[in-house]
Order: C-alpha cells, then sequence, then structure tokens
C-alpha cells in the first residue's frame, strides 16, 4: 500500500508547468514552479514544517507547547496551523485586518486562535501584528514564537528543498530564475543553492511600488516610498528583514498593480493555473527582463507562491477590480 504517515508528508515536491499561452517569446523554456500543490496551498508549507521540527530538535518547542506567529497575507498561518496542528500543538496567528475573510476563516476552521491587529500599525508599533505575536510568546509559557522574518530556518528550507528541486526537475539546465521577495527567505535559500551550482544562473524578481526592495538592491539604502501603497500581497517589504539576503540576486523589477492583477486573471483562464498576485509578477518580472536585454533560447522558471483561493474577493472579483480603478 501507498499512503502518507502525515499530511506534511506532502509537502514539497512540487511541479513545474510550462507556460505555453502567456509567453510571449516562445524561444524560451518557461516553466512555473507550481506551490499551491503543497497540502496548504502555498510555498509556506515548507518553512512551516522545517522551522517547527528544527525548534523541536533545538527543545525550543516541547509537547504541550504553543506555536505563534504572525501572518501578513495568510500563507504562512495557513502553514504553520498544518505543520502544528499535525503535531498537537495550540497555535495562536496574529494577522492584519487587511486580510480577507477567507483567510482568517480557513486559519480557524484548521484550529487556530486569530487574533486581529490593525493594518495601520508599522513594523515597530507595539500594535503590529508581528510585535503582538512576539510579546504573546514571551508572556505565554511554554510558547515558541516562529517569526519567519528572522528565523534563518526559513531560508535554510528553500536551500535544502526548493533549490534542489528546481536543479533537479530542469536537470541543471535552468538560465533565469524569477522569484519574489516578501520575508526574503524564498529568493535568499534559492539563489544561495543555484549560486552554488552555477554562478552564471541569473536570479531576478519583481518588486512592488511600495517596497524597500527594488532601491535596497541597486544602492544598498533603505528608502521607503512615500504616499504609495501596493495591493500585490506576497512580495515587498517595508523594511528588510533579518532573513533576506540579497547579495546573490541579479535584478529586481518594479511591476504595478494593475498589470499584475490583469495577469493573475489570464493565467487563470489562458493557462488554467489558478494562482495569486505573486505568481502573476513573476510572470511579469520575466516579460520585462526578456524585453529588456533580449534575453533568446533559455530555460527558465517562474516561483508561483499560491493559490488563487486567497484572493476570490480581492483580485478575482470584477468589483473590487472596478474600485481600484483597474480594467477588468
Amino acid at each position: 500500500m501507498q499512503y502518507a504517515e502525515s499530511v506534511m508528508d506532502l509537502v514539497g515536491h512540487t511541479p513545474l508547468v510550462k507556460i505555453s499561452k502567456l509567453n510571449p517569446y516562445p524561444d524560451n523554456l518557461v516553466l512555473a514552479k507550481v506551490e499551491y500543490f503543497n497540502p496548504g496551498g502555498s510555498i509556506k508549507d515548507r518553512i512551516s514544517k522545517y522551522m517547527i521540527e528544527q525548534a523541536e530538535k533545538r527543545g525550543d518547542l516541547r509537547p504541550g507547547g504553543t506555536v505563534i506567529e504572525g501572518t501578513g497575507a495568510g500563507n504562512t498561518g495557513i502553514g504553520v496551523v498544518l505543520a502544528a496542528r499535525s503535531r498537537g500543538y495550540r497555535v495562536i496567528i496574529t494577522s492584519p485586518d487587511k486580510n480577507s475573510q477567507e483567510i482568517i476563516d480557513t486559519l480557524r476552521a484548521l484550529g487556530a486562535e486569530v487574533i486581529i491587529c490593525p493594518t495601520s500599525a508599522d513594523h515597530h508599533d507595539p500594535a503590529n501584528y508581528t510585535q503582538v505575536a512576539a510579546r504573546m510568546a514571551r508572556e505565554i509559557p511554554g510558547a515558541w514564537y516562529v517569526d519567519q522574518y528572522n528565523n534563518p530556518d526559513n531560508p535554510q528550507t528553500h536551500f535544502l528543498t526548493t533549490g534542489p528541486e528546481i536543479w533537479e526537475q530542469t536537470d541543471g539546465e535552468i538560465d533565469i530564475m524569477v522569484v519574489g521577495a516578501g520575508t526574503g527567505g524564498s529568493i535568499t535559500g534559492i539563489s544561495r543553492f543555484l549560486k552554488d551550482k552555477n554562478p552564471d544562473i541569473m536570479v531576478i524578481g519583481p518588486d512592488p511600488a511600495d517596497s524597500v526592495y527594488l532601491n535596497y538592491l541597486a544602492s544598498g539604502q533603505v528608502v521607503v516610498p512615500e504616499g504609495v501603497v501596493s495591493q500585490i500581497d506576497g512580495i515587498g517589504q517595508s523594511f528588510i528583514p533579518g532573513v533576506a539576503d540579497l547579495s546573490q540576486v541579479d535584478e529586481l523589477l518594479p511591476v504595478g498593480d494593475e498589470e499584475v492583477m490583469q495577469m493573475a486573471r489570464r493565467l487563470a483562464r489562458e493557462e488554467g493555473l489558478f494562482v495569486g498576485p505573486s505568481s502573476a509578477s513573476a510572470l511579469l518580472a520575466y516579460i520585462k527582463y526578456v524585453e529588456k536585454y533580449a534575453i533568446h533560447e533559455k530555460t527558465v522558471v517562474l516561483l508561483f507562491p499560491d493559490s488563487g483561493n486567497r484572493y476570490l474577493t480581492k483580485v478575482f472579483s470584477d468589483a473590487w477590480m472596478s474600485k481600484q480603478g483597474f480594467t477588468i
């Protein structure tokens, strides 16, 4: 008989899927690493599983303990709940109030206690969802704070799993890797692994208008764009997280909200890939990069981090698109 001992045994080994209709440069082989095949529907299942396993090995997390995490876009929270509840832990998730009701309902359905925090509270504000999570972890006996923004096991997960999978699936023939940066864990771990294998591999990514990453990569300066709020979930940041190491990243390309949302809808309707805006951002970054440098006859891998299920009331809602002033 063939079966998995636990749902978490299904994490990883996600497929590569060829992008055909939405690849305007068909002499390049463009492959999407589709992470919604993980049981929780996103790449964050990988880090959730590994970070909890490592915390147990170190003795930071013991039987009967409580796992606490702040989740900005919801994916990490869902991954943490799956991994922690399957091992018998209590789970508390703090979430900004911008998260959709689908995400909050999913977290609760999976067994998490959810605390809603104001999105308006910046990273250093005591009311910020990450600050609330850290404080609760200090106050609750036996609690452990996942802290994906500063936990080195976040990028290490991708160095040990995602990067090697991409290398093996492409038989080492990958030329360009496209991956967005949110916490920075994926782009850090994947770029380290691939550059170790072949320094000539180009690692690029998209960056939204309200993020500090693009300017930081170019100048080393952290400049928070003023008066700009992007609707692109999952990528971009207003600070440089502790796990983010962009030293192996070659270039970041700006992407706009409207073009990203439109591309996400096209991916669903034309490629059958029901993915979120961070995935659409990766495809747009590839297109912009090829147009900028006239890239041809290359093998390109795009990281598609999550499912479109998280964004039914946003990206895939005509009413929401119209409210933002975006063309449907």
